[in-house]
């Protein structure tokens, strides 16, 4: 899988400055996940640094649909494709919350923001037929999210 930093800050909440700009990568990519999705590993307490917390998770088996030409999410000029992972997570500075689409090592591919975790989860089932019944729910605290922090990125602190 390729990456390359964010060149856009500021694209949804606060992005990270360009010593941390690795851990929310590939939004602005031609990388799209296809028919070949690998087993599932277990979601990290966040996906990037600026969420409180990941609240759900899904696994998106063969066995869920995808809709090509939904029209509703493009990364990079493109509509997105099939993804292996979802997550929803709490943003830490505002009430909304951030659905990812994520790659086999839950790095986001595409994200997107709501208002509450519902509207999230519509809008994967209208992209993705059946989603619906593969979310699970995060079993994560702050404090787990605060420790990720801690361990992945020493200096998230003077970032955010």
């Amino acid at each position: 899988m390729l990456h390359r930093p964010i060149e856009t800050a500021g694209l949804i909440g606060r992005w990270l400055s360009s010593s941390l700009n690795s851990v929310c990568i590939i939004l602005v990519a031609d990388i799209f996940v296809t028919n070949n999705i690998e087993q599932p590993s277990n979601p990290p307490p966040i996906i990037c640094i600026n969420d409180r917390v990941l609240l759900r998770y899904a696994l998106l088996s063969d066995s869920v649909g995808f809709n090509n030409g939904h029209g509703l999410m493009f990364v990079g000029g493109k509509e997105i494709g099939r993804v292996p992972h979802l997550a929803i997570c709490q943003d830490k500075d505002s009430p909304q919350f951030t659905l990812y689409y994520c790659g086999n090592d839950w790095s986001p591919i595409g994200v997107a923001s709501y208002n509450n975790v519902a509207a999230a989860e519509r809008r994967a089932e209208h992209i993705y037929p059946g989603s619906s019944a593969c979310w699970i729910d995060g079993q994560f605290t702050e404090d787990d999210a605060n420790r990720y922090r801690d361990e992945m990125f020493p200096d998230w602190r003077q970032v955010l």
